[in-house]
């Protein structure tokens, strides 16, 4: 504990508490002995948690315990409760280090650090509406950085544990889902499904018989309806095609031969499923 002990004025290395002694010796030989008391108070009296590891815009309370009455500084001081507390609530929102500097009643100092981990917040991105017919479907489609997903209500998907489940409602719904990330951040989101009462019925304008796409004019639904009729004529008033199948088409032909390029009438009748009679007449060009 001293660095010399034969010397007149020696350094004194706190260690242990003790009594140290120094014995003098004059040239005649003379003796003379003296004794002082060496108290060592504890200089290691703060012990630290583990890492925190936190969501965003959550909290925690830091769990430092010390063996010694004293005074406390957290820094940084900020995104604490309290910055002189022993134990303060943390609440940082990007990922921080923190020491805390503890000085006991004697004035000793101790030290502990804590590193206080923010993870990525959790995203989910929804379109605000969605919207189908009777009968039909859609899949639900999120941008998401979560690893679970939990869809309320249950009724009309497909599965409620997935993050794309397929839902066919009856009726116009609001669709909650819970979104939790690898790290157990949670995220919330909702989408409505919009069931349109209203199918409705349309072909285009134009059709390609002998060409890579568009090759067949046929009725565009969106809902559900049956087909009463759907007929084609030619200028002159020939027939063509005819069929009371709602997902057939003309493919062009008439006996089994390509009709020439031309402009070709319509007329098309079909009732919806809340049945309303749907009658559509007009042209149609065939191109070559």
């Amino acid at each position: 504990d001293l660095d010399y002990y034969n010397l007149r004025n020696a350094v004194f290395t706190a260690g242990s508490t003790g009594e140290y002694y120094l014995k003098v010796t004059t040239p005649a030989g003379c003796v003379g002995i003296d004794s002082v008391h060496v108290t060592v108070n504890p200089g290691d009296f703060l012990s630290g948690q583990q890492d925190i590891a936190l969501c965003p815009h959550d909290s925690a309370q830091i769990t430092v315990a010390s063996a010694l009455t004293g005074t406390y500084q957290w820094k940084p001081s900020y995104y604490l409760s309290d910055s002189t507390a022993l134990n303060p609530w943390v609440h940082p929102v990007n990922s921080q280090n923190y020491k805390l500097i503890g000085t006991s009643a004697a004035g000793c100092k101790d030290t502990v650090s804590v590193k206080v981990r923010v993870y990525a917040s959790g995203i989910i991105s929804l379109p605000d509406t969605l919207e189908i017919h009777p009968g039909q479907s859609v899949q639900i489609l999120p941008s998401s950085n979560c690893t679970s997903f939990t869809w309320f209500p249950e009724s009309g998907l497909s599965n409620k544990n997935v993050a794309d489940p397929i839902a066919s409602p009856t009726a116009s719904t609001i669709y909650w889902v819970n979104g939790v990330t690898q790290n157990g951040c949670k995220v919330y989101d909702s989408v409505v499904i919009k069931v349109n009462e209203e199918s409705t019925v349309s072909v285009p304008n134009a059709f390609t018989p002998d060409g890579t796409v568009n090759r067949t004019f046929k009725i565009i639904l969106d809902g559900e309806a049956n087909l009463n009729y759907f007929r084609i004529f030619d200028r002159w008033g020939n027939k063509v095609f005819e069929s009371t199948d709602i997902n057939a088409g003309w493919d062009g032909h008439y006996n089994g031969k390509l009709m020439p390029q031309d402009a070709y009438i319509y007329q098309i009748q079909a009732v919806t499923s809340n049945g309303k009679i749907v009658t559509k007449a007009g042209n149609v060009t065939l191109l070559r």
